[in-house]
């Protein structure tokens, strides 16, 4: 498990978080039109828990990412240069997942564990997931080697209720497959512009049920999946 550190440089990182946490109402603000399955109204107690027995994996991809072509570049939590890291928009957008995974909006639930690909190279989707943990006083599982997908895909049937997966968009779909059977089948790719979309996957005895919900949650996000 990955124990995140509370380092010094905290002026910096507070204002990366403060960032993020700006924007959480922009997603409950954001229509519900365009989604690929049908909306559910915000739940009247907010956060919503699976029932018992359910079995539910968001996997999401990474937020933003330097293009290595100048500006925009990566950060680290301390606001250091880090090309390995998320962009400022990135931790933009792991700040506003706290709210999409937090306020029963859509009908979306509140995970009972959270995974990320090993930070071997890239600590994108680490960092992903590190604002939500935190909220919800989880530890991110990040033992898992990037490339190997049958082993998140493992994982994440093991877990009990709801998990949140974030990966590297190019294994993502390797990972679905690797679920076994789902109904209907996933996109073969995920396109390198999208950091918008939660694949959603729901257990239905030995078939993952699967559906794409649009994130809505910055400017510029997509009211349609993949």
């Amino acid at each position: 498990m990955t124990r995140h550190r509370s380092s010094d440089g905290i002026d910096r990182r507070s204002a990366l978080r403060a960032a993020g946490l700006g924007v959480l109402g922009l997603g409950a603000a954001a229509g519900t039109a365009g989604c690929d399955r049908a909306s559910a109204s915000p739940s009247p107690t907010g956060t919503q828990s699976a029932p018992p027995g359910a079995q539910l994996l968001y996997l999401i991809r990474h937020a933003e990412k330097p293009t290595g072509k100048g500006a925009p570049y990566g950060v680290d939590e301390d606001g250091e240069k880090d090309k390995h890291s998320l962009t400022p928009r990135g931790w933009t957008r792991a700040g506003a997942l706290i709210g999409l995974f937090t306020s029963g909006y859509r009908g979306i639930m509140l995970p009972r564990t959270i995974f990320a690909a090993r930070p071997d190279g890239s600590k994108r989707p680490l960092e992903t997931v590190t604002p939500l943990a935190r909220r919800v006083g989880l530890a991110v599982d990040a033992t898992i080697g990037p490339d190997d997908a049958a082993a998140a895909a493992a994982a994440a049937t093991r877990a009990p209720g709801v998990s949140v997966m974030a990966w590297e968009h190019h294994a993502i779909p390797a990972i679905a497959a690797a679920l076994g059977t789902v109904e209907p089948r996933p996109p073969a790719a995920w396109p390198g512009d999208r950091f918008d979309v939660v694949w959603e996957f729901t257990r239905d005895g030995l078939v993952w049920r699967f559906t794409q919900i649009p994130q809505l949650l910055l400017d510029g996000d997509r009211s349609t999946g993949i």
